[in-house]
């Protein structure tokens, strides 16, 4: 945004914009970790007065790669075997430049087709019926993390199966609009 000069309320509108009109034709929204990033949209719109996605349209169908990845092999080992760069191989991928929006889309796109081919029933399966299925298997995929947490007692605050949005609670901060003035230059963005 600073490079091309656009203000984070055009910006935001924008993007929403774009995703609304994805979703209202039922071609679904694939990513990697998908409550990360529309939480953070939908938090920055409410900051700047902009009405986020969950008030214009219903978020679906979604694919999130990491649910899938996670559903359909559930007990991968190691530490960071659930990113991208460490999945994109498992599934004949080119993982393409790192932390690149475009290669991030195109292989998650990439890495949501493979898992279908690999997995024939999951394949056959409308959009739709997947993202439902998802909401289930996040809720799963949580509580289990979660009961691993406590064991190594560790917080499990946070880990709260939320798909593909996460809820506004009251530890939200300034989820109303700001002034102008309220922000630093570049403090968003």
């Amino acid at each position: 945004i600073r490079l091309n000069g656009g203000k984070p309320t055009e910006v935001l509108d924008a993007i929403v914009s774009v995703l609304e009109m994805v979703l209202v034709t039922g071609t679904p929204l694939v990513g990697m970790n998908v409550p990360y990033d529309l939480t953070i949209l939908d938090r920055n719109c409410r900051r700047h007065g902009v009405i986020p996605l969950s008030a214009r349209c219903e978020i679906a169908p979604v694919i999130d790669i990491m649910v899938l990845d996670k559903a359909v092999d559930p007990y991968r080992k190691g530490a960071g075997m659930r990113k991208r760069g460490a999945i994109c191989p498992l599934y004949r991928v080119d993982p393409g430049t790192a932390h690149d929006s475009e290669s991030d889309a195109l292989a998650a796109c990439r890495i949501a087709y493979r898992i279908g081919r690999m997995y024939r029933k999951l394949g056959a399966l409308t959009a739709l019926q997947l993202h439902e299925l998802q909401v289930g298997w996040k809720l799963d995929q949580d509580t289990s993390f979660a009961a691993y947490l406590v064991r190594q007692n560790k917080d499990p605050s946070g880990v709260d199966g939320q798909w593909p949005i996460r809820a506004i609670t009251r530890t939200d901060s300034r989820t109303t609009p700001v002034a102008a003035g309220d922000l630093e230059e570049g403090a968003l963005w």
